[in-house]
Formats: C-alpha cells, structure tokens, sequence
C-alpha cells in the first residue's frame, strides 16, 4: 500500500497553514482534503517513494451548486 501525504496553506500567505497528514488509506485521505478546502485552503497531495522523496499527485475536485428560486416572493 502506497503511503500519501497532505500538505495545505492559507490562501493569499495570511491564512494558517495545516499540520501535513499522512495514510495509507485513500478515504481518510480524500476526507482530509475535503476538509481542507472547506476550510480555505490550498492543498497539495504527494505520494512518499520508497527513498523518501515525495511525487505529486494530481486530483480533482467536484462542488455540487444547487440554485432555488422561491417563486412566492
């Protein structure tokens, strides 16, 4: 099983940047980063090579927008 590491900033430098996050498992994972967008910021995914370097990973993410409009107004 592949090890993986989370890396996340602040947006725009100001914000706080998170404690990186390591796993195996590929669910915690993509909760983490889930959380880490929620919360403002800029995530970065690496996988941890057997010589301890570390490979990007790109990902992609999906946002589900939902418009109502209330026609009684």
């Amino acid at each position: 099983m592949a090890l993986y590491k989370i890396k996340a900033q602040g947006y725009g430098g100001s914000g706080a940047s998170a404690m990186p996050f390591t796993s195996h498992d590929i669910t915690a994972l993509q909760s983490e980063i889930e959380d880490l967008l929620l919360s403002d910021h800029a995530v970065q995914l690496y996988k941890m090579n057997a010589d301890d370097t570390e490979t990007r990973v790109d990902y992609e993410t999906y946002t589900r927008i939902r418009v109502i409009i209330d026609e009684d107004q």
